[in-house]
């Protein structure tokens, strides 16, 4: 089971972690403004229900978000400090 841990907000706030995440990519192409609205509500949803813990087709079903996109977002969202994957593969919030 993932524990929970504190309520931590990396350096420069969820402002600054979207904002990185919906850079062009390293090719030059700009993210889209509907997968910077994705990327935005799966952050909101654990940073509003801080118990959440789910795993990739969970988070797939719930986020209403298909799971071949949703499984890099949490991971993105896992190096940015937003989001913490545990032992037990499930991602839960930072």
């Amino acid at each position: 089971m993932c524990n929970i841990g504190t309520n931590h907000v990396p350096r420069g706030g969820f402002r600054g972690i979207i904002a990185f995440m919906t850079q062009p990519s390293p090719s030059g192409v700009p993210a889209s403004p509907l997968h910077a609205s994705i990327v935005r509500r799966i952050a909101a949803e654990f940073r509003e229900m801080p118990g959440l813990v789910l795993t990739v087709p969970q988070a797939s079903r719930f986020l209403g978000v298909d799971q071949a996109a949703c499984e890099p977002i949490l991971a993105r969202l896992v190096s940015q400090g937003v989001l913490r994957r545990c032992a037990d593969g499930t991602y839960a919030h930072a």
